[in-house]
């Protein structure tokens, strides 16, 4: 069985949670989604997964592609809107 990327699990959640005014939740995701980016680009083999231990959502390590699953402009976009709406006083 192949599974869903992580990097594309975690876009898209965060683009249908954004899409539904959930702002808290689209940062969630898509903060998530920024760090297995970076994980990708640093070919880096470990994720702190802390804040997701005592959740629903499964283990990120196991479907991490070898290359993004996304544009550069794509995971830059991302990546400004979570820095942004991490400094929003209302998220």
């Amino acid at each position: 069985t192949e599974l869903l990327p992580v990097d594309v699990a975690f876009y898209h959640a965060g683009q249908k949670c954004k899409e539904e005014e959930r702002m808290e939740m689209a940062f969630v995701f898509f903060n998530r989604f920024v760090d297995i980016s970076d994980m990708i680009e640093d070919e880096e083999e470990h994720i702190d997964e802390a804040e997701f231990l005592k959740t629903d959502i499964p283990s990120a390590i196991k479907t991490v592609p070898k290359a993004s699953n996304f544009d550069e402009n794509t995971r830059e976009e991302v990546r400004e809107w979570a820095l942004n709406a991490g400094m929003d006083k209302m998220i």
